[in-house]
């Protein structure tokens, strides 16, 4: 039997539906066409965005000419400057100014669309589009205030036209905004429509200023689902009333955030690039200020943590330093659920001095603190080292993970004494003691003679009495460790684990020697009460399974009084190895 196809439209005509469609700028029903058909999807798709940016197209085109990227087929040359522009280029942003409505270069900024004010309010919806397929909205909507006045007057209406519509959006940015005077009342109805957005989980506010703490609690709380929030360069107008008994009073009545686990405050640098900006810290200290101030008892009324949920908070270098040991404290205090407290730099992703202690009543778990030193003032590392000695809350130190830094700068000699000071502040309770050692704060050559005194003032056991010692970044020859581990005096160290820097073969005679001279030191009487001991070892490049068996071996050989012992550990692995 034979079907007989219906004659099919062209598909000219087709693109025309489909255009007219666009031009409606009615995304849910963009939406079900891209049901109909692969064909139909694949014209749908890039009118469907995955980044949607509110805010000045004059602003937006700035940001094109700048980054040079391709708008409607009009290429900006590299060569190109703002002041010399191309008469084709002008030509079509003035086309870009009538229609207001802008489509970015995929290839540089990704799936994104910018609108204004005018064009949120021409947006469609349809009120069945949850039942038949609407479009559930972008996963990233950016909000950005007008050139000048940093006004954005579409915040209400976007808001209050796709709440419970657009339910995919998962990241909700807000950039160099003022906060409408007229939402500055919790109880206003955007906060009211905010809430249906159940699905953001992360909130950044980049130089943003509210009229009031009041306006910036209830934006925070209106977001039910928000588990990260990064803050930066948020400013507060009424901060003359921020302690006033009224606004401490409106804020405690906000509803908790109950998912909030992460707060960044400061600066995030992408880009790799990190710089200090001291003025910037009063930003900063008066919203935490406000926070620990609003934790505290009033009256007869129960204690309110508006934060209380909070398990990591990293601040930037602009933001702690300053900072003092009451401050610390109060911060503690004021975030029971605090389990991860950096104070980071924004080119730093690892600490260069963490301790982890154990608190008294009322918190069940442990904290860890973390202080990076990579490209923070040597002056400032050292002053929020101390504060945490000094600093007036009930914290047992159990563990520390501190780079030891070669005495050969003041910069150095600042910072490892302070770590020095730490390490035996934690005295008899700290049970892990790790030790990292630097070559140099950047990693540059040091001379082979100054090398075996470089970590001879680090006496990091007067007071302790660690039962695990771990001591990574060990050279070939072991000077660093054999140094580190001649200043033991307890017999309670049980374990030790020791890594090696990334080596190459040539350094195997090295490495031999190295191994020897550490055996020796092993077999010291303050080390009879060893059960473990873990060398590791990580090539620079991928090598055969073979070889690396090969080098435990030969590292085993070198090390024969520890393997008889029977206590003897050996990891080998390649850039391949996870």
């Amino acid at each position: 039997m034979q079907i007989r196809q219906r004659p099919e439209l062209p598909v000219e005509l087709w693109m025309h539906i489909l255009d007219d469609v666009v031009n409606e700028r009615n995304h849910d029903a963009i939406a079900r066409c891209a049901m109909v058909c692969r064909f139909f999807q694949h014209m749908c798709k890039k009118h469907l965005k995955g980044q949607l940016t509110f805010g000045s197209e004059e602003c937006w085109n700035l940001r094109l000419w700048r980054a040079h990227a391709t708008v409607f087929g009009i290429v900006c040359s590299t060569s190109q400057t703002l002041r010399e522009p191309s008469c084709m280029f002008l030509t079509r942003l003035t086309e870009l100014r009538q229609t207001r409505y802008i489509f970015v270069d995929r290839s540089r900024f990704g799936s994104r669309t910018n609108f204004n004010k005018e064009d949120v309010e021409r947006l469609k919806t349809d009120t069945t589009a949850k039942e038949i397929g609407g479009w559930r909205g972008p996963q990233r909507v950016c909000i950005r205030g007008e050139n000048d006045s940093k006004a954005i007057p579409h915040v209400a209406t976007l808001a209050f036209r796709f709440a419970g519509r657009w339910t995919r959006i998962e990241k909700l940015n807000i950039r160099k905004a003022l906060w409408p005077l007229s939402l500055r009342a919790a109880n206003a109805a955007v906060f009211r429509d905010l809430s249906c957005f159940a699905s953001i989980t992360r909130l950044g506010l980049y130089d943003v200023t509210f009229p009031s703490i009041i306006a910036f609690g209830a934006l925070v709380s209106a977001l039910s689902g928000l588990e990260k929030l990064h803050l930066r360069d948020v400013k507060l107008t009424g901060s003359s009333a921020l302690f006033d008994p009224r606004t401490l009073s409106d804020f405690r009545l906000l509803p908790p955030t109950k998912n909030l686990r992460h707060i960044t405050l400061g600066h995030a640098a992408y880009d790799g690039l990190h710089e200090f900006f001291p003025s910037a810290w009063p930003c900063y200290t008066e919203l935490l200020a406000f926070m620990t101030a609003v934790s505290n008892p009033c009256g007869k009324s129960p204690r309110v943590y508006p934060w209380g949920s909070v398990r990591n908070l990293r601040l930037d270098e602009n933001v702690w330093w300053k900072f003092s040991s009451c401050s610390i404290a109060r911060l503690l205090r004021a975030l029971p659920s605090l389990e991860n407290l950096e104070f980071a730099t924004a080119d730093s992703h690892l600490a260069n001095v963490e301790i982890t202690g154990v608190p008294t009543h009322p918190r069940p778990k442990p904290i860890t603190i973390g202080v990076h030193c990579a490209s923070a003032q040597p002056r400032n590392v050292a002053h929020i080292i101390r504060c945490l000695i000094h600093m007036d809350f009930p914290l047992t130190i159990m563990r520390i993970y501190a780079t030891v830094y070669p005495f050969l700068q003041d910069a150095h000699r600042l910072v490892a004494t302070a770590i020095s000071e730490l390490v035996q502040h934690a005295g008899p309770s700290l049970d892990d003691l790790g030790v990292f050692l630097q070559g140099d704060r950047y990693d540059s050559v040091i001379p082979i003679d100054a090398a075996a005194d470089r970590y001879r003032q680090c006496d990091l056991f007067a007071t302790t009495k660690p039962m695990s010692l771990r001591v990574y970044g060990c050279e070939a020859s072991c000077l660093g460790v054999r140094e580190i581990l001649s200043h033991v005096t307890s017999r309670c160290v049980s374990s030790i684990s020791i890594r090696f820097k990334p080596l190459e073969p040539s350094d195997r005679g090295e490495l031999s020697e190295g191994l020897s001279q550490l055996d020796t030191v092993l077999l010291l009487p303050v080390f009879d009460n060893l059960v473990h001991v873990l060398i590791s070892l990580k090539f620079r490049w991928s090598r055969p399974r073979l070889e690396m068996k090969e080098c435990a071996h030969f590292m085993k050989s070198w090390l024969l009084r520890l393997h008889e012992r029977g206590v003897l550990g050996i990891e080998i692995c390649d850039e391949n190895w996870r």
